[in-house]
């Protein structure tokens, strides 16, 4: 009999023949998923409780925030770290100007709130594009939806702090999904493009889809079990050496072999091995052989797009007072975040995103060769996205974000999901959000407490046992047969 993946495969495959015909109009379910995202977060984002700190623009925020209201004038001796987070800036500089919106620090502020609402309602709609493209069921496409919306990144991050690149970080992420899979390569091009202007690393991630084009059906990977061990060992040791690059480890690396370091060492390289191997074992191989001149061709326009984003980043400077772009330098630190306490990347990811993530890391093996059925890219693209969520702090992911939940909620979808199950996911989504709970100014552990970096030993211990709760739950509700009637 078939697996899931090959079920999931299959259907994705048949309805892509009827791709014209399902996309042609948004139908009622991509109206109302797109409608109720705006009536929810519209009272949520400007009602709600806001980050006080430097006017309002934050800890970050006050970096490039300000750049609103001088917009031309800040691009005279704008930074490299300015420079990435130019877009929102650009954006309501000439709407203010158009209509002669005073340039304050809390219009700026509102300014930005109103982004990301329009931010998440415009990323529900292009998902409900994604999923009609890949022939999801309508309840796939909520379920879908919830996972996207529904957690403390979307619901809680953007409106408490909101002078964030994030909101457009994560519809950028969604119009590079779409363009890819699609296959409009021009607007791929132009979507990595806009990236540069909002965030760091988003065009890094891109280089893959931009040289491999989706395709149906990709010719299944080898199936070397040796190789694809191999792989995975070799990714977990090169994450070590990369460790031993930090200063601090550098300079005593028996800190790696203390007792609760080292078990924090095994869990990340056992994170990496396993990832990668799942990977290797489904890439489609022969899939590179047979587009090699596809694939030549689209190396010669990715190099050309990658020149001119390397020329815009070599215009503007570093400024001693702001955070290093070198990811040569930056990429030591994110990763020792891995080792910070036992597991805690993952914690991370159910803490920030919600229980899709630990949906996403249950059903690896069935998301890895989905994804190795569209061709080379997205095994590739999932592969870096494995090492950078070793960083503890999960928000530097929410350009990947919509890319795992359109794999994993596909994955899903191979079996039937009811009513049922969506609103329990709804409901478990929500209480995970916490989206309920106050902050407060100067922000306390409420806050502190989504990103690994600042947890404590007691924060540490509480999103544990979170962040295990929430995983067994929602295993356990897709593995239910009675919420599958």
């Amino acid at each position: 009999m078939p697996s899931e993946s090959q079920l999931s495969v299959g259907r994705s495959n048949s309805m892509a023949r009827n791709d014209s015909h399902i996309t042609a109009t948004p139908n009622a379910n991509t109206i109302a998923l797109t409608m109720l995202t705006l009536v929810t977060a519209l009272p949520l984002f400007v009602l709600g409780e806001k980050l006080a700190a430097n006017q309002g623009f934050g800890f970050d925020g006050v970096f490039f925030g300000p750049m609103t209201a001088d917009f031309y004038g800040a691009l005279h001796e704008i930074s490299q770290y300015r420079l990435q987070r130019l877009l929102p800036s650009a954006i309501l500089y000439h709407l203010y100007w158009s209509f002669g919106v005073p340039f304050t620090a809390q219009s700026i502020v509102t300014g930005y709130v109103l982004l990301n609402v329009t931010a998440l309602a415009a990323g529900s709609f292009v998902w409900s594009r994604i999923a009609d493209h890949l022939g999801m069921s309508q309840t796939a496409k909520w379920l879908g939806g919830i996972a996207l919306i529904g957690n403390f990144a979307s619901l809680k991050m953007l409106s408490y702090y909101p002078v964030l690149m994030d909101g457009s970080a994560f519809l950028l992420g969604l119009m590079a999904l779409h363009s890819w899979l699609r296959g409009r390569a021009l607007l791929l091009h132009v979507v990595t493009m806009i990236t540069v202007f909002a965030w760091q690393t988003a065009w890094i991630y891109c280089v893959p889809l931009l040289i491999f084009g989706r395709r149906e059906r990709a010719a299944g990977g080898e199936g070397n079990r040796i190789l694809a061990a191999a792989a995975g060992g070799l990714s977990a040791i090169l994450f070590v050496g990369v460790l031993l690059m930090h200063p601090a480890i550098r300079s005593s690396p028996a800190i790696l072999i203390q007792p609760y370091t080292a078990i924090s060492v095994f869990i990340a390289c056992t994170w990496l091995a396993f990832g990668v191997r799942e990977l290797v074992q489904a890439f489609p191989l022969r899939g590179v052989v047979h587009d090699f001149h596809r694939t030549l061709i689209n190396c010669g326009a990715t190099v050309f797009t990658v020149a001119v984003i390397v020329l815009i980043l070599n215009k503007a400077p570093s400024a001693p007072n702001e955070y290093s772009m070198s990811f040569a330098e930056q990429l030591p630190d994110l990763l020792s975040r891995a080792i910070q306490q036992p597991g805690i990347f993952a914690l991370c990811l159910v803490i920030y995103f919600g229980p899709i993530a630990s949906l996403a890391l249950w059903r690896w093996r069935s998301v890895s060769e989905f994804a190795a059925s569209m061709g080379p890219g997205m095994p590739i693209f999932l592969g870096m996205s494995l090492v950078m969520a070793l960083n503890s702090e999960s928000r530097h992911l929410v350009f990947i974000f919509p890319f795992v939940v359109a794999l994993t909620i596909k994955v899903l979808d191979a079996r039937p999901i009811t009513p049922a199950t969506v609103l329990l996911f709804l409901a478990l989504s929500l209480a995970l959000s916490r989206v309920w709970l106050p902050i407060g100014n100067p922000p306390g552990t409420a806050y502190w407490m989504n990103f690994g970096p600042w947890w404590t030993f007691p924060v540490y211990f509480m999103n544990l046992i979170l962040a295990i709760g929430t995983s067994v739950i929602a295993t356990l509700m897709f593995r239910s047969k009675l919420l599958r009637r």
